[in-house]
């Protein structure tokens, strides 16, 4: 079901009834929410690089109270795994409310993330101003248990979202037709796309179905 302009919807979908928790090895702490290339140290980007050089599960964590992060590109993919990212310790299974950790995509960003890597776990940020097919693309078969939560795609106070068409793609990756199993899409508020998640399975393309929470806490 297609997300309408200036409604909001809210995603409660679990593609799987498992969830795999990676153990944290390294955390990183973001105390800086600006952005540039090449990274800087305190920064988002900075952090992810790290978990990357990092084998292994790696936690990031936000040592600030408030950011705004307008992205001037995607951030690293996600390729090493069990990458835990909790913006404010989502609670998984309730109603999201707006983060005070957004990523923009204002700038010309077409996509924030793509997860290329298995045990992954996104949650309590809101995505806005993105442009692009996606704003989160969960590619290929390796990123299996990723798990987002409690994240918001678009302005609630304006219903916008930017021009990206949907909020979380998951795909194959090119000459492969397999998608990650084990996805785990939870609590999530979407303003609007023209598709809140989009589920890709050779030629198939499927939506699955949307429903509202009974309340907004």
């Amino acid at each position: 079901m297609s997300c309408v302009r200036n409604s909001v919807w809210f995603c409660f979908l679990s593609l799987s009834l498992a969830m795999a928790g990676p153990v944290s090895a390294e955390t990183f702490i973001v105390v800086d929410d600006s952005d540039q290339q090449p990274a800087v140290e305190g920064t988002l980007r900075w952090a992810i690089e790290q978990s990357e050089l990092n084998p292994g599960p790696d936690r990031i964590e936000f040592a600030i109270d408030f950011a705004h992060i307008e992205l001037v590109a995607p951030l690293p993919d996600l390729q090493d795994g069990g990458l835990t990212l909790l913006a404010a310790g989502a609670d998984v299974g309730h109603p999201v409310e707006p983060s005070a950790y957004t990523l923009s995509g204002a700038a010309g960003v077409e996509r924030a993330l793509t997860i290329a890597s298995p045990d992954n776990r996104i949650g309590e940020l809101r995505f806005v101003d993105f442009e692009g097919p996606e704003v989160i693309l969960i590619a290929g078969a390796h990123a299996r248990r990723t798990v987002i939560s409690r994240c918001w795609f678009g302005d609630p106070s304006t219903g916008q979202m930017g021009g990206a068409r949907a909020a979380i793609r998951i795909a194959p990756i090119a000459g492969q037709a397999e998608v990650a199993e084990g996805i785990e899409i939870v609590g999530c508020g979407f303003a609007h796309n023209d598709t809140a998640i989009v589920i890709e399975a050779g030629p198939v393309t499927v939506v699955p179905e949307m429903r509202r929470p009974p309340t907004l806490r």
